[in-house]
């Protein structure tokens, strides 16, 4: 049995001085007071509940998608990318993969091996994806069948939560009954459906997600508010946003949590490989592509094309408090608390007694001090960053050994 102390507890009502006891994985208890032994003491800080990615396709030279130049065995990949994931406050995640990796991620979370965040499911964002957003080129893919995906979903083995596609896409129903019949959850993505085609879609076709509201979909305009406007409206549908003001600028983020009812809006990072990682120019995974990780947290490719974050959610949940003076305890329903609902992942999400004991230690600047997922330690904020990054994959993708972006 392990005791942490803090006197800024996050509970999903109110804040307080007190102590948690966590055994066998989950919180026994919340009391404002202890008489015995403290395991932790991490007055000063604050605990708040650990955070829960849906979209995150990697993070520190670390890919859950395929590569053309860069291959590394899948259960070393995936391990690095669990432990790296927990040093930035994450404990529960859906890998965002390719659709062949699924069944690794599905091995490796059917392990049960707390190593670093948990995966909670698996995440296909495509390959059936329509609109490329700004400055980019489109790409084919391959035929939808329900052969196809029901080998996602045998290879997911109960794993595969989610799907994202756009609607448009000519048979694309062969793949979206399939997701429906073992009740995986379909998002609109990628889409250059406007208003009326969207909200038919969350009515009638079963899409109950909107991926990364605002990106590579169609925006808002005074004669048709397109499939942003749709996502804000209608109140059937829950919206993605990434928050790190890059990928959707500050007022926009703004516009759209003053709109959208925030019990359903999931925090994302749509965070990848170059995540957390030096600023440099870097191969792609293709050989063909530039990728430019910036300082300010910014990945594009050559074409200028906006290529998934850098920017871990920590920094999304420090965006809406500090800059747009949302509440700390609003804003974590938002990272954690409303994935749970929309996914069903029980007994996560809040601090409570009786639930998992997953939780972040913060300090004011919301540097993660620690991380805990099922009550173990599985960051400690003495670690360097450095040691947790794959460095095979920097040294093979830098193409430069200095820039000055």
């Amino acid at each position: 049995m392990n005791v942490i102390k803090c006197d800024q507890i996050y509970l999903d009502d109110k804040v307080v001085n007190g102590y948690i006891t966590i055994d066998k994985g989950r919180i026994e208890s919340i009391t404002t007071k202890y008489e015995g032994d403290i395991t932790f003491d991490y007055t000063g800080r604050r605990i708040i509940p650990g955070l829960i990615d849906t979209h995150n396709h990697g993070i520190m030279g670390y890919q859950m998608r395929t590569a053309n130049n860069y291959e590394m065995d899948d259960e070393v990949s995936i391990q690095g990318y669990l432990k790296g994931l927990a040093s930035f406050g994450v404990t529960g995640v859906f890998p965002t993969c390719s659709i062949d990796k699924i069944k690794s991620i599905a091995k490796q979370a059917q392990s049960n091996t707390i190593i670093g965040a948990k995966i909670l499911g698996i995440h296909s964002e495509g390959p059936w994806l329509n609109r490329v957003g700004e400055k980019g080129i489109k790409k084919e893919f391959i035929e939808p069948t329900k052969e196809i995906a029901q080998q996602m979903v045998d290879d997911g083995a109960g794993y595969l939560k989610l799907v994202s596609v756009s609607p448009e896409i000519k048979g694309i129903e062969k793949i979206t009954e399939v997701m429906k019949e073992n009740d995986v959850t379909l998002a609109i993505a990628h889409t250059d459906f406007f208003y009326n085609d969207v909200v038919n879609s969350i009515e009638n076709k079963g899409f109950s997600v909107m991926t990364h509201l605002g990106n590579a979909m169609t925006g808002l305009h005074h004669r048709n508010v397109g499939a942003i406007g749709a996502g804000l409206l209608n109140e059937n549908v829950y919206c993605e946003i990434i928050c790190d003001f890059i990928h959707v600028c500050q007022e926009m983020v703004q516009v759209m949590l003053k709109v959208k009812d925030l019990n359903k809006v999931i925090m994302i990072s749509d965070n990848s490989e170059y995540t957390a990682i030096p600023p440099h120019l870097y191969k792609g995974t293709d050989d063909k592509t530039t990728i430019e990780v910036g300082k300010d947290g910014s990945i594009h490719t050559e074409t200028g094309k906006i290529q998934g974050s850098s920017i871990p959610m920590i920094y999304g949940i420090k965006n809406l408090v500090t800059k747009l003076n949302y509440d700390l305890s609003d804003v974590i329903k938002l990272s954690s608390k409303n994935a749970c609902d929309v996914y069903c992942l029980k007994d996560r999400g809040v601090i409570k007694q009786g639930y998992y004991a997953d939780f972040v230690v913060i300090d004011d600047n919301y540097q993660v001090e620690a991380t805990y997922v099922e009550g173990i330690m599985v960051y400690d904020g003495n670690t360097k960053k450095e040691d947790l990054m794959n460095q095979d994959f920097l040294e093979k993708h830098r193409i430069s050994a200095e820039l000055n972006l």
